[in-house]
């Protein structure tokens, strides 16, 4: 459930620049993705893991929102594989609301959570 994860996450730590969800068998060097991220500008909109899938018409985001409102849209770009991690910017955490929430937890009990979660950060 990684929206709820970003959601509760940035409850608890409010003023952290990097959140990073997994899956609880993933094991991660802390270091060195701390020095990684510490490059990387935060400021942006970012999310950095092993991309997955690709242009699938199979990965289809029911009801994703775009900036103009409600849409039906194919994941263009795939998807960042839950189980390899996701590390998400502060600014991008900051996009991830309720609405998105309520999106991503309906319908979705079919598909894989990182692939919902690629619907809502696209």
């Amino acid at each position: 459930d990684f929206v709820r994860a970003v959601l509760r996450a940035r409850e608890m730590y409010p003023a952290k620049l990097w959140y990073f969800i997994c899956d609880d068998d993933t094991y991660v060097y802390v270091d060195s993705l701390r020095a990684y991220l510490q490059g990387m500008p935060h400021t942006e909109p970012i999310a950095i893991g092993k991309k997955d899938g690709g242009s699938m018409r199979s990965a289809r985001c029911r009801g994703a929102r775009s900036e103009n409102g409600i849409k039906n849209s194919y994941l263009k770009t795939g998807w960042l594989n839950g189980g390899a991690g996701i590390a998400i910017s502060r600014t991008l955490a900051y996009r991830i609301t309720e609405d998105d929430l309520h999106f991503y937890e309906s319908g979705w009990a079919d598909t894989g959570s990182d692939v919902a979660f690629g619907c809502v950060i696209q």
